[in-house]
């Protein structure tokens, strides 16, 4: 099923784990970095780490 459609909509399945992965790692950065920036500013780090995550997995 999944090859396809990655053929039907010429793309290869090396491009789409690519894109995968990069997706993830994107998502792996933003969720570990950005409460690392917030929390130098006051911010608790488990309280402005909890909100991206929610967000990113609820839009899933």
């Amino acid at each position: 099923m999944f090859l396809a459609d990655a053929t039907k909509n010429k793309s290869t399945v090396t491009t789409e784990i690519i894109a995968g992965v990069s997706s993830f790692l994107a998502t792996a950065y933003i969720i570990v970095v950005n409460p690392s920036i917030l929390s130098q500013t006051g911010m608790p780090f488990s309280g402005v780490l909890t909100p991206p995550c929610w967000c990113r997995f609820s839009a899933a």
